[in-house]
């Protein structure tokens, strides 16, 4: 009996492997049809996409296979109530390693009747090992759908007959594996043939709406839904044909949006699999010009900036991407193409006032025209901006702080932007109710004038001018500058005096005088 351990790896496996199956099935009957770029997950549309599918269904059998020994270890630790020592004794002498399973690549059988299930086993040239496995079949669901008998012996052949009526028509993932050991020997693609019956309606519905279009495959004999195939659906309208192929989902049912333009077309729908044979159903899909809605905002800038007009253009709640959007504004068109459902104009208007404004969805393809919108854009004056601050004084090594205030030419405090000093490497500083605190120090530097032996001169004093600026946060204020003065005041930063003196140094450099003269 198939243990859990193995049906979670192979669970991973089943949906790529049957895509694969379908895939491979429905390509071959492609020809001379145009198709389109869709990004359903649900759909397989070319030979290209097939072959890359299969190949990875290939790669991932290839891993399965490869199943290491820690997972061989857990599964017998699980299953089998092995310690490890005894699984480690397990492996080295590990059955599968002794003989191998080879499946056919494909194997084809009715659903209707008996199908025969062959293979060979190769055991080393020297002697024959026993072996024991089964064969399990799961469908694209990732269902067990059948298990074999037990194959237990010395033989070098093996054979299982599948009953008939087992296995809805389909395609099928057929694996031998190795039970006792958790290990799959080998795969193969399991075609089971029948006659199948489509239903569908026809379709009526917006561009862009999201109605889905569906149809649904049974078996003919039983009624039963298939839940193993695919459906191959043409649209053709005049001399436009798209051809794609849907996967079936649980029910045996599909869904989806046609991927075809405005228009009547001609819906035809088949069997997505060369080895299974139904009737072709034949309905109309007709798709109507969507309605789209466009939305503006009421914008406010200053004088000297531009403006962007912005419209977000919908369809049924998703965004377009296609037409135009007109935008009219102080007598003048702005047409602008719709991309990602957004269209923008950037424009300069001069004058300070407001100005109406209107938006409306043109030129759509499968959208009609959209009613128009209106907002407006109203321009404002930027209010001119000082600075107010004092004349600074502060001594040598010594921090100071001090405030400026940031007001409008009315006297009004400027909210947001910063204060800083032009020049410097100072930090700038935020404006908080038209106010910034700063900072300033006395550097020695300043009032150093020269040494000569144990003889250091400094400046008393010494002024400077510095430039402030302010830097707006936003369009509504102008920037300004002002000048204040910095006095820097000679005081020693060993002993406070501000006049000529004397430093005794003792440590290292002790016994001598350094004279400190302030001139």
């Amino acid at each position: 009996m198939l243990n859990k351990k193995i049906l979670t790896c192979l669970l991973l496996l089943i949906i790529v492997s049957i895509c694969a199956i379908s895939t491979v099935s429905a390509a071959e009957d492609v020809a001379d049809v145009v198709t389109i770029s869709e990004s359903d997950d649900d759909l397989i549309t070319d030979d290209a996409t097939a072959n890359e599918v299969t190949s990875n269904f290939e790669q991932d059998l290839e891993a399965a296979e490869e199943t290491n020994d820690e997972e061989i270890i857990s599964s017998s630790q699980e299953d089998n109530q092995l310690t490890l020592d005894q699984s480690d004794e397990m492996l080295s002498s590990s059955s599968y390693s002794l003989y191998s399973i080879d499946l056919n690549d494909e194997y084809e059988i009715s659903s209707y009747a008996k199908g025969k299930i062959s293979g060979t086993v190769s055991p080393p040239p020297s002697y024959m090992p026993g072996y024991s496995f089964n064969l399990y079949v799961f469908d694209v669901n990732k269902n067990l759908v059948y298990t074999s008998k037990a194959f237990e012996g010395y033989k070098t052949s093996f054979s299982d007959t599948i009953p008939a009526n087992t296995l809805l028509p389909g395609a099928y993932l057929l694996l031998a594996v190795n039970d006792y050991e958790s290990h799959i020997m080998d795969s193969a693609v399991l075609k089971v043939t029948g006659n199948a019956v489509i239903t569908a309606n026809n379709y009526n519905a917006n561009y862009m709406s999201g109605t889905p279009m569906t149809a649904t495959i049974t078996d003919e004999k039983s009624g039963k839904p298939l839940t193993s195939t695919s459906i191959k659906v043409v649209f053709t309208k005049g001399t436009t044909s798209v051809t794609k192929y849907y996967t079936v989902n649980s029910n045996g049912k599909v869904s989806f949006v046609p991927p075809v333009g405005v228009g009547t077309w001609t819906v035809k729908m088949t069997p997505g699999q060369s080895f299974i044979t139904g009737s072709e159903v034949v309905k109309t899909a007709t798709i109507n010009k969507g309605v789209v809605s466009v939305a503006i905002k009421k914008i406010t800038e200053y004088k000297g900036f531009k403006v962007t007009l912005k419209a977000d253009v919908k369809s049924s709640g998703k965004n377009v991407n296609e037409g135009k959007v007109q935008f009219k504004i102080n007598g003048k068109k702005y047409v602008v193409a719709v991309k990602n459902g957004v269209a923008t104009k950037k424009i300069k208007l001069k004058k300070v006032k407001a100005y109406p404004y209107t938006a409306q969805f043109i030129k759509g393809t499968n959208l009609k025209n959209s009613k128009k919108v209106k907002s407006k854009v109203v321009m404002k004056k930027r209010l001119a901006t000082k600075i107010v601050a004092k004349d600074q004084k502060v001594n040598t090594a010594q921090a100071k702080y001090f405030y400026v205030k940031v007001l409008t030419k009315s006297g009004k405090k400027v909210k947001g932007g910063t204060i800083k000093i032009v020049g410097q490497k100072d930090t700038p500083q935020p404006v908080k109710k038209g106010k910034a605190k700063l900072v300033k120090a006395g550097a020695v530097s300043m009032l150093f004038k020269g040494s000569n032996g144990y003889v250091y001169k400094y400046k008393k004093s010494i002024s400077k001018k510095f430039k402030l600026k302010y830097v707006p946060a936003s369009h509504k204020y102008k920037s300004s500058k002002v000048k204040i003065k910095l006095t820097v005041t000679y005081k020693c930063p060993i002993c406070g005096k501000k006049s000529t003196h004397y430093h005794y140094h003792s440590g290292y450099y002790s016994g001598y005088y350094t004279k400190i003269v302030v001139s």
